[in-house]
């Protein structure tokens, strides 16, 4: 079963640029984890602090395998020191 996710958080305005750097190599490696079906960073136009990561996973399986990855361990140790508050994180499923 696809699992979808969302990660939602905020960074503080003088660390925006080291957010970004952080986030596109997250991106970037993320894009290439078997069961990644899809991992995308968007941030709010109206406020560029903000941002959203989408993501579905193929399984729990593939899931399980990003969550526990170095990547993930390595991009957590970068962002949490620049948000405002930790990243909140929600389970979603398409209607169809």
């Amino acid at each position: 079963m696809t699992i979808h996710r969302t990660a939602t958080f905020t960074v503080r305005k003088k660390e925006l640029d080291r957010a970004l750097e952080a986030i596109r190599t997250f991106v970037a490696h993320t894009r290439t984890e078997p069961g990644t079906n899809r991992y995308e960073a968007s941030r709010f136009v109206d406020r560029p602090t903000e941002f959203m990561h989408l993501m579905s996973f193929a399984d729990e399986a593939a899931e399980q395998l990003h969550s526990s990855s170095e990547a993930v361990k390595t991009f957590v140790e970068l962002l949490y020191p620049l948000c405002e508050r930790e990243p909140t994180f929600a389970r979603w499923e398409i209607v169809e």
